[in-house]
């Protein structure tokens, strides 16, 4: 299947609105199964998508050959790659379940309890905190971990047909989603101002926010350095988090806290701190390969970020 005919029958209004409807139809009949069965149903969906979507199958090969090519071998990329996908639907209905889930038992899906001290840490000098993560594993539940200790504010993406639902859904994990196109710095310091969490994937872009060039795979890509900016002016920590899953559990990977002085030149502490961030997820994906979401059209044929960034 070509990927022009791939989007035209799958990428489209009408099947967006299809998979809603299937979606609560699944909610009704897997509400009464634990939440191991209902990843394990995913999951059965999560295998079926990666045999019929050849597109991005393809997308994924050639991004971890020019990833991963040099470091690992091919069967281990191939064997990422099928749990990459595949998993994706596993995660998203596991993340749905679980935020029905008393908050004791949420966080009791991650094996590791010792990463939220630095959360508390940071809110007791009063200044919030920014937390980054990447398309990595399990998003959705990572961003429910965060938000049950403090009020989140997640930069976001519009989402056809299913903004709504997952607007809502945050706003009972006690999130706040920021669009991405609507969003300003004195919105983001008033939210680390009040004490709160902002949240964001590392590649999220700012309307009107420019980029720098960062290193990534031994490719050039654009990342947004409106992070670095905020940690300057707000003196909030940056905090990079990621989970990744082992025998039904998760563990947490909590890597920070991350510090700009507020006296660091503009342009040096871009650059510099941009850098070192990006740095962290590339060594999160050459560890846990499996993990992430190859099929977000990073490296190919344009440098990550170039249609969303300008440079400084």
């Amino acid at each position: 299947m070509g990927r022009r005919l791939y989007y035209t029958l799958f990428k489209n209004n009408f099947t967006y609105a299809l998979a809603l409807i299937l979606l609560r139809m699944f909610e009704f009949f897997l509400r009464p199964f634990p939440l191991r069965a209902k990843f394990s149903f995913g999951r059965l969906i999560g295998d079926l998508w990666y045999l019929i979507d050849f597109p991005d199958r393809e997308l994924c090969r050639r991004d971890m050959a020019l990833a991963l090519g040099r470091t690992h071998p091919v069967h281990i990329r191939q064997r990422a790659r099928r749990l990459s996908m595949a998993n994706i639907m596993a995660y998203l209905v596991e993340a749905y379940f679980s935020s029905f889930l008393p908050r004791e038992e949420m966080l009791g899906l991650v094996r590791n309890r010792d990463w939220a001290a630095p959360l508390r840490k940071a809110l007791d000098a009063g200044k919030g905190a920014i937390v980054l993560t990447g398309h990595f594993s399990n998003l959705a539940l990572l961003c429910y971990l965060i938000s049950a200790h403090r009020h989140t504010n997640l930069i976001a993406r519009h989402q056809r047909v299913f903004n709504k639902l997952m607007v809502s859904q945050r706003r009972t994990m006690n999130i706040k989603t920021l669009n991405e196109h609507e969003t300003s710095y004195d919105l983001l310091l008033e939210a680390l101002a009040r004490n709160e969490f902002v949240m964001s994937t590392i590649d999220r872009p700012l309307k009107r926010v420019k980029g720098v060039y960062a290193p990534f795979f031994g490719h050039t890509v654009i990342a947004p350095y409106y992070p670095v900016d905020l940690a300057r002016l707000s003196g909030a920590p940056i905090f990079l988090a990621f989970l990744t899953r082992r025998r039904g559990r998760y563990d947490m990977h909590f890597e920070g806290p991350i510090r700009v002085p507020k006296d660091a030149g503009e342009r040096e502490s871009r650059q510099q701190y941009t850098r070192r961030i990006i740095s962290v997820l590339e060594k999160y994906i050459s560890a846990y390969p499996h993990e992430w979401q190859w099929h977000q059209k990073r490296l190919i044929k344009k440098h990550w970020g170039i249609p969303r960034y300008k440079l400084t």
